[in-house]
């Protein structure tokens, strides 16, 4: 079988945003090509281990995926490509951004990713961890945790390596609330769901505009044994469609709402936040870039919402904020 392979230049700082957009297009993964990952490497928030290096320039960064030459979406790729690597350059800096297009021939790319994607864990503030386990390897014995979650990456962003979504489950951990009910707004593979389970919330309630979320977040709460839990996902926009956002504001309001979500979707979102949220309720944002920071401040303040943590990893960070009071008088 013929495959058309798209190749995109980018930056090494945007590979893994890059990667999550790409998912929403359905893409099912995606190979890395920078100064420490090999080519035949995929990658869309997982964690990497130690790689060799190879010949691109410090910095930048190819991302490629593959579709079968005869398949429909071939038909537009290319210009939904262009129209997200746009959206994307409005949020952060991407460098050039350019699409490759060529065809090659039948290879096992799909499964050589597993190679590189292993175990890993998360330490929280309180001195709590949690240990993330692929379905193919066994956990070590004896290591230390107080958390044990199966996960594997798929179709549907988030396995829980990626800074933007272990800042969020820090929060998460820091904030949940026992017997509590989430909002999970992007719920993506679903796991910020099944870590608020874990952490002893009784209820979730997740949308996602991508329908590959419904079965990558079904084997998620399979794979951690929670299937049995009070999960309700919703495919769609809760941003444009009023329709879906009564419905889930009729599940509410909500002890915690979380978004792990670029600033420019955060925006928009988070004038809905006040009505959904509970009076003491907590909103917890992520996928924020650290030069975007201070936007996000301000976002906050004109909806009435007062920042009570910030935490950063690398060039990322996330805010846990609450609805302030001196503004509701």
């Amino acid at each position: 079988m013929k495959y058309i392979k798209y190749r995109i230049k980018t930056l090494k700082t945007a590979t893994d945003i890059l990667g999550d957009l790409l998912s929403d297009l359905g893409i099912d993964g995606i190979e890395i090509e920078d100064g420490e990952v090999p080519l035949d490497t995929w990658t869309a928030g997982t964690y990497l281990e130690s790689l060799p290096e190879n010949e691109v320039p410090d910095g930048v960064a190819f991302v490629s995926f593959y579709l079968d030459s005869k398949a429909n979406e071939n038909q537009d790729m290319e210009q939904r490509l262009q129209e997200l690597l746009d959206g994307l350059k409005t949020n952060m800096d991407i460098g050039e951004a350019s699409i490759s297009v060529s065809e090659t021939e039948d290879q096992d790319w799909i499964n050589n990713w597993k190679q590189y994607f292993s175990s890993f864990t998360i330490e929280f503030p309180d001195g709590k961890s949690a240990y993330f386990v692929p379905s193919w390897e066994e956990p070590e014995s004896g290591k230390r945790h107080d958390y044990l979650v199966r996960t594997d990456p798929g179709a549907a962003f988030g396995t829980g390596a990626h800074e933007s979504t272990s800042l969020a489950m820090k929060l998460l951990e820091k904030h949940a609330v026992k017997d509590g009910i989430l909002l999970d707004i992007g719920t993506g593979s679903g796991i910020l769901s099944v870590m608020a389970f874990l952490f002893g919330m009784k209820k979730a309630v997740a949308t996602d505009i991508d329908s590959s979320a419904i079965d990558a977040a079904n084997d998620n709460l399979k794979a951690n044994s929670l299937t049995d839990r009070d999960f309700e996902l919703y495919i769609g926009d809760i941003i444009e469609d009023l329709d879906l956002r009564k419905k889930v504001k009729a599940k509410g309001p909500f002890d915690i709402i979380i978004a792990n979500i670029l600033p420019d979707v955060l925006t928009k979102l988070s004038p809905l936040i006040p009505d959904l949220l509970s009076l003491n309720g907590i909103y917890i944002t992520s996928g924020i870039i650290l030069e975007k920071a201070d936007y996000m401040r301000s976002v906050f303040a004109a909806e009435g919402l007062k920042v009570v943590d910030n935490i950063s990893d690398n060039e990322w960070t996330a805010f846990s904020v609450e609805k302030d009071s001196n503004s509701m008088l």
